[in-house]
């Protein structure tokens, strides 16, 4: 089940739209994180650390839990694979593009997911949208380590 609670959506076809704009969020979620913390390695701030501090501030989302151990550590076993979450991305910009509306923020995300797939990261887990962020920069990943407790955070 997509939530806790059933919601209606409307009519026949209306709760695959609702799952694709929650997959954007998603999505969006996931890849910012991702360039959060590629921004706090460059700033100096280790990866580990930036994902602590993720935890206990407004940044928090539950990807820093789902998501964030697996950047920090390299572990893109699949749980849901790159190259999935991209087609899904395609979907959504089909119907906003049939609906008349504008998705710059996800436009953006695909071209970051093409350029991850066309690197090898497409069957990795979707939190291998790291990866791409990384080879942007220049930088070669986190410590790997810390990552373990979040201090109670969470």
């Amino acid at each position: 089940m997509l939530a806790e609670r059933v919601l209606y959506m409307g009519p026949p076809g209306s709760g695959a739209k609702a799952k694709l704009a929650v997959n954007l969020v998603l999505g969006l979620n996931r890849a910012v994180l991702a360039e959060g913390l590629v921004f706090a390695e460059r700033l100096g701030i280790g990866m580990p650390a930036a994902l602590e501090l993720f935890a206990c501030t407004p940044a928090y989302s539950r990807a820093v839990d789902v998501k964030g151990r697996k950047m920090v550590s390299g572990d893109f076993g699949p749980e849901a694979r790159l190259a999935q979450h991209r087609k899904d991305v395609g979907l959504m910009l089909a119907l906003a593009g049939e609906a008349g509306q504008g998705l710059p923020f996800t436009e953006v995300h695909a071209a970051v997911l093409d350029r991850a797939i066309a690197a090898g990261d497409g069957e990795l887990d979707n939190s291998a949208v790291i990866g791409e962020i990384l080879r942007r920069g220049g930088v070669q990943g986190g410590d790997g380590g810390g990552a373990d407790g979040l201090n109670g955070c969470r």
